[in-house]
């Protein structure tokens, strides 16, 4: 897992981040979400956002030319054994996967699932999606985004499973509570991101 987590950091310190970094960043600011999990909780949402192909504002980075987003996620897909008639379907069956995954490892759907208290929230929404808008891997993500997408992003995951594929199980004592107690010392930046090293496990791939 240590592995794996220093691949995936030095993979984006290359390629550099995007908005899921910018809203994972404030809900940790803002509401103490080891950095992980908070990245976790909001990814599928914002893989979604990204896939769109006319998107409202486009990236501010030249090699943006137009959105390639939906075929970039297909071919993480098909790289772990995914198949679908085009790009669309391919993307929808990484979705279940990354989901699969997800309730695997129990990282729960929701913010509040976390114990974050939703008017403390409601409270701190506009500012947090102000400066989720200004983090600096906001400008590297392929779709530009208005500050009123993200903070549609961060209303979702909190309290909903839109993007879910099935409803997940609530964490066993060894599950993310366990986690979360002892996040200081498990929970570096980069701890999420080796699950997509893991998703090429034969146990992720399609049948």
């Amino acid at each position: 897992m240590a592995n794996a987590s220093c691949m995936a950091g030095l993979a984006f310190a290359n390629a550099f981040l995007g908005v899921n970094h910018s809203l994972a960043h404030k809900l940790g600011a803002f509401h103490h979400l080891p950095h992980g999990i908070a990245n976790a909780v909001v990814l599928l949402d914002v893989m979604r956002y990204n896939s769109a192909e006319v998107p409202t504002k486009m990236g501010t980075f030249p090699q943006y030319q137009y959105p390639k987003t939906l075929a970039r996620y297909a071919e993480i897909g098909r790289s772990v054994g995914l198949t679908g008639k085009n790009d669309a379907e391919v993307f929808e069956k990484l979705l279940a996967k990354l989901d699969e995954l997800m309730r695997t490892i129990e990282i729960l759907p929701t913010i509040r699932d976390y114990g974050v208290d939703e008017k403390h929230f409601l409270e701190t929404l506009d500012e947090m999606s102000e400066q989720a808008f200004n983090d600096q891997c906001t400008g590297a993500n392929p779709r530009y985004p208005l500050v009123s997408e993200l903070k549609d992003i961060y209303l979702k995951k909190l309290i909903t499973e839109k993007c879910q594929i099935k409803k997940r199980k609530k964490p066993n004592k060894c599950g993310t509570s366990f986690l979360m107690k002892h996040s200081r010392s498990l929970f570096t930046p980069t701890t999420f991101h080796c699950l997509f090293p893991l998703a090429k496990d034969p146990r992720y791939r399609a049948a």
